[in-house]
């Protein structure tokens, strides 16, 4: 074994193995204070792995922020954030603070939300809390379970410990075993420009950092490197037709999923496209770094990000081509817009594309939690 691969594999242990003599014993989670109700279930309980105790990793749930002067004094302006934009209401969580507290419990604009991070998957996404169920609006509160399914963070609710998929927002088991969350959009950006963006936007305050994590480092080190056939902790080689830690991004589109590889956005910087008669529009920026390659996150390679817009606006279908700076031109009037949809120049100026519902991940978490997914411009 490499000495790159072993220091690796120490790393991660710290998350997992550190907990063991705490660990639940078993696949489905044995000890008592379990309170799920597993008759109910629409996945096989054999699914699920037990790596760490219940709420190993805590969540955050009565979170505080910091304004613009406070939170560049401490933050670097390169931080990489996942902001969230509810009506008029702008909030910015730091990645490297999600890697170790993997759930935040928050209101943005009024809504309950989720923010969640699954560094398996390399998924940030945001859930809205609250749901009907049985013809009655129910509001929970998440937690980490401990357990892992396809190597990615399975959640559960504090009101009926049911077992809920980070990656596709879905109860598995338990009372609201069936139950679909819905994702709110969020795009990666750094903290210099989400100021730039938003000036009165909030950030989550570092005070919910805990000692005990070395905060802005990660223990997936080397762990997205293309080379890499078979995810840690995926019980099976996926099959795919993409490479298995390629970064792709995951458009829902009409209760489909179009699959689109960062590669074929960085091209040109932008994929102008029609699924299922959909207008859409991905912009691709390259600028942010990834949080699987060196043990010091800002030193990391740029790995980029991409967000997905719907292209018709006001009765006008726009054709975009990317600009420098971050910005993007649409044919039709020449105006030019910025990374978050919000046009700054021209005859729209001010028009705010409408945000397409969408995630970014390592590419075989979409191939195994939507297997019928289709990927942008395969062909052999």
């Amino acid at each position: 074994m490499s000495n790159q691969r072993a220091s690796f594999l120490l790393a991660i242990l710290f998350i997992w193995v550190s907990f063991s003599s705490y660990a639940q014993r078993s696949r489905v989670g044995v000890y008592d204070d379990w309170e799920t109700n597993r008759r109910k279930q629409i996945v096989d309980l054999y699914s699920f792995d037990a790596y760490m105790p219940k709420e190993g990793l805590k969540s955050v749930d009565f979170p505080s922020f910091l304004n613009k002067e406070r939170a560049v004094s401490a933050y670097r302006p390169e931080e990489v954030m996942l902001v969230v934009s509810v009506g008029r209401e702008h909030k910015a969580y730091p990645l490297s603070t999600l890697m170790y507290r993997p759930v935040i419990n928050d209101r943005i604009g009024g809504t309950p939300v989720a923010v969640t991070y699954c560094p398996l998957t390399d998924q940030a996404v945001v859930w809205k809390r609250s749901f009907n169920y049985k013809g009655q609006t129910r509001e929970v509160v998440f937690r980490t379970s401990g357990l892992l399914r396809n190597s990615n963070t399975v959640l559960y609710d504090q009101f009926t410990e049911s077992w809920w998929q980070q990656y596709t927002g879905q109860a598995l088991v338990g009372e609201f075993a069936g139950v679909e969350l819905e994702m709110l959009s969020a795009m990666r950006m750094k903290v210099k420009d989400f100021y730039a963006y938003y000036p009165y936007g909030l950030t989550l305050t570092d005070k919910v950092r805990e000692d005990i994590f070395p905060y802005g480092e990660t223990p997936y080190y080397q762990y997205d490197q293309q080379f890499r056939k078979k995810p840690l902790l995926l019980r099976y080689m996926p099959e795919s037709l993409l490479a298995a830690m390629e970064r792709v991004a995951v458009v829902h589109v009409m209760n489909e999923q179009m699959i689109y590889p960062f590669e074929e956005i960085r091209k040109n910087g932008v994929i102008n496209d029609k699924p299922m008669g959909m207008y859409l529009t991905l912009f691709y920026t390259e600028d942010i770094p990834s949080m699987h390659d060196e043990r010091v996150i800002k030193d990391s390679k740029k790995v980029g990000h991409v967000v997905a817009y719907s292209s018709f606006l006001d009765g006008q279908l726009l054709t975009f081509a990317k600009e420098e700076n971050n910005t993007f031109r649409d044919e039709e009037t020449q105006s030019v817009w910025r990374l978050d949809g919000t046009c700054i120049e021209g005859s729209l100026k001010g028009k705010q594309l409408k945000a397409v519902v969408h995630t970014t991940s390592f590419a075989f978490a979409p191939t195994v939690f939507y297997p019928k997914a289709t990927i942008y411009n395969f062909s052999w």
